[in-house]
């Protein structure tokens, strides 16, 4: 008897382990680098950003795509551009479109739009606590969610046609922000700040990677159970 339940406690916590690896094993293919920045204006609580530009491409299968080197798919030409987000006050991490909602995400050039979304509510998350006393000059990278996709169309894009035939419901946008100069006293959005960013654009953790985990689990518990009925 105990045996059992102590063989079964050991199946449950290697498939935990497992499902733990395989969910930071991300980003998930195909995903974009980008990089730009931002600006935070007191007065009007409002964060912006700018000059958001693609510089690699990995497509499924780990193959990529940088566009210093004669780029093919036109995604990398492209910029990401994301509506006006706000916080309620100068000392809030929380930033929506001004009424609990998201905002507009966009992928486009001068000519065509690939790919539109909502960016769901931004809250950054500071290593120390949002206002501590210690001279933060970065906030991590954090992974925000993209929502009711829609493509263009138009052009040929690798990146596009793989994202349109996995069906993904929506993706993920990770950002981690670095002030510049730093603000002094170190109270970052208090005060009208700018800077840098840098993240990926990538796709859901694949639901058939969740379902695969589920699924052992549910099997593993049943093969226990009911080799402890037989030998009983």
């Amino acid at each position: 008897m105990k045996k059992s339940i102590f063989t079964i406690v050991l199946v449950v916590a290697s498939l935990i382990l497992f499902s733990i690896n395989a969910i930071a094993a991300g980003p998930y293919e195909p995903y974009l680098n980008y990089s730009g920045q931002f600006t935070y204006t007191n007065s009007s609580n409002k964060l912006t950003f700018a000059n958001t530009a693609f510089s690699e491409v990995t497509y499924l299968g780990g193959s990529s795509e940088t566009y210093s080197v004669s780029p093919l798919d036109p995604i990398l030409g492209a910029s990401i551009y994301i509506g006006d987000l706000f916080n309620s006050a100068a000392n809030s991490t929380h930033f929506d479109n001004g009424s609990g909602g998201g905002v507009t995400f966009e992928i486009k050039d001068g000519t065509y739009t690939y790919l539109t979304a909502t960016l769901t509510a931004m809250d950054f998350v500071f290593p120390v606590g949002p206002f501590a006393p210690v001279a933060l000059s970065n906030i991590p990278l954090t992974t925000y969610n993209l929502t009711h996709m829609s493509y263009g169309s138009g052009f040929s894009s690798q990146y596009i046609t793989e994202l349109m035939n996995i069906d993904v419901p929506g993706m993920q946008f990770s950002s981690s922000f670095s002030f510049n100069p730093p603000s002094f006293p170190p109270y970052n959005f208090v005060s009208n700040s700018n800077g840098t960013m840098m993240g990926i654009v990538s796709a859901p953790e694949p639901i058939s990677t969740a379902l695969f985990l589920a699924g052992g689990l549910t099997i593993g518990l049943r093969h226990f159970v009911r080799r402890k009925k037989i030998v009983s």
